[in-house]
């Protein structure tokens, strides 16, 4: 098994020397791209240390998570190099972002629609009142 460390420039070297691995990898700051929380949701990005390719073409060697999402727990996504995780991390910072307010509107219209609802009213006219512009007529 190939072992990587990352040099003061964030560029990934193998290791041969597993200790010289396990001494690299005791400090979390020496491997961590970046992290954020929003809320209770944790965004994670870190140098993974194996190759998770497997020996299939360049080394994946990066990592971002999103960790007590509701809809995005557990979401993963994976790099070769130190530039692509910072991007990757961003992306998913944006993803939880995007979703966030997804949900807030959703809940939002979940919550008035039964409100709207009356017996003489159909989902129809509820939609209508909701989204005019999705019935205007032209």
């Amino acid at each position: 098994m190939e072992y990587w460390i990352l040099d003061e420039s964030h560029k990934p070297i193998p290791v041969d020397d597993v200790l010289t691995w396990g001494r690299f990898f005791e400090d979390i700051e020496k491997r961590r791209v970046a992290e954020t929380y929003r809320g209770r949701v944790w965004i994670s990005t870190v140098f993974l240390g194996i190759d998770h390719g497997f020996g299939q073409g360049s080394p994946i060697l990066f990592e971002t998570m999103i960790f007590h999402s509701r809809r995005l727990d557990g979401w993963t996504d994976r790099y070769h190099t130190w530039d692509e995780a910072v991007a990757g991390y961003k992306a998913a910072v944006r993803l939880v972002r995007t979703t966030d307010i997804l949900e807030a509107e959703l809940s939002y219209y979940l919550d008035i629609i039964p409100a709207l609802q009356s017996p003489d009213k159909t989902w129809r006219d509820t939609f209508k009142w909701l989204f005019p512009i999705a019935y205007k007529r032209g």
